[in-house]
């Protein structure tokens, strides 16, 4: 948690700086996806993490979810990317 909670931290101050509008104006927010079978928080750990969730910036799954994830993401890039070529034969 206390890793997830820099991340957390290093993001906020990265899209708080006025170099950066452009990332905030495109990303006004963004989440943390933690993959992770089983979850051992106690105490403060598992109160931030709650904390975490509850503000939907951090969302916890496990890997069969996250495995069937990357294959529909895959899958419809792939789908696309034969769509997309068969538009350029046409042409």
């Amino acid at each position: 948690m206390e890793r997830i909670n820099k991340y957390v931290e290093l993001m906020d101050d990265f899209l708080a700086l006025d170099g950066n509008k452009d990332f905030n104006n495109l990303f006004p927010k963004f989440h943390v996806t933690l993959v992770c079978d089983k979850l051992g928080l106690t105490g403060v750990h598992k109160s931030a993490f709650e904390g975490l969730v509850r503000k939907g910036i951090l969302e916890h799954i496990n890997w069969r979810a996250f495995l069937l994830r990357t294959r529909k993401m895959h899958e419809a890039f792939l789908n696309e990317a034969k769509r997309q070529k068969e538009l350029a034969v046409k042409k």
